[in-house]
């Protein structure tokens, strides 16, 4: 389930992929795809390269993106806010105009029948506090399309 939010620099867009136990039929774990990508298409610059004015600049911000920010990231439920277990950044530093993420949470945040947001408080790009909202009845019809999830 995919979803977009547009920021006055950036886009974000999410998928949801939830991930099932084949042999239990149980998940084992949500994951969410995420990109950020230069507005409308953009610079010719990657989005890395947004206000980057020297190397200094450059390290900082590969720093960041690498290694800070899945600590920018969380799930909002009617339950509080859940940490991710994980986020990974592709190394396509280059090669694309996005900076692409996978960021894992534990199985959990499905398992009240509650609509999920996606928080992504931008602090590297300083667009603010970025939102995606899954709706629950998405979720099931989702869920309902794997054959082996059981509720």
């Amino acid at each position: 389930m995919r979803k977009l939010k547009e920021t006055p620099i950036m886009n974000m867009d999410v998928t949801m992929i939830p991930s099932i136990n084949e042999e239990t039929g149980e998940l084992n774990q949500v994951a969410f795809s995420w990109t950020l990508s230069p507005r409308n298409g953009g610079s010719s610059r990657d989005l890395l390269t947004h206000n980057v004015n020297s190397e200094q600049d450059w390290k900082a911000r590969i720093n960041e993106v690498n290694f800070y920010i899945g600590e920018l990231v969380e799930i909002v439920t009617s339950e509080g806010e859940i940490e991710p277990l994980m986020t990974h950044t592709e190394n396509t530093h280059g090669l694309s105009k996005e900076i692409a993420m996978q960021t894992v949470f534990p199985p959990h945040i499905l398992s009240n029948n509650d609509d999920l947001t996606f928080v992504f408080h931008d602090e590297i790009f300083h667009t603010g506090t970025n939102k995606v909202v899954f709706k629950q009845e998405d979720i099931q019809h989702l869920l309902s399309k794997i054959e082996t999830y059981e509720n």
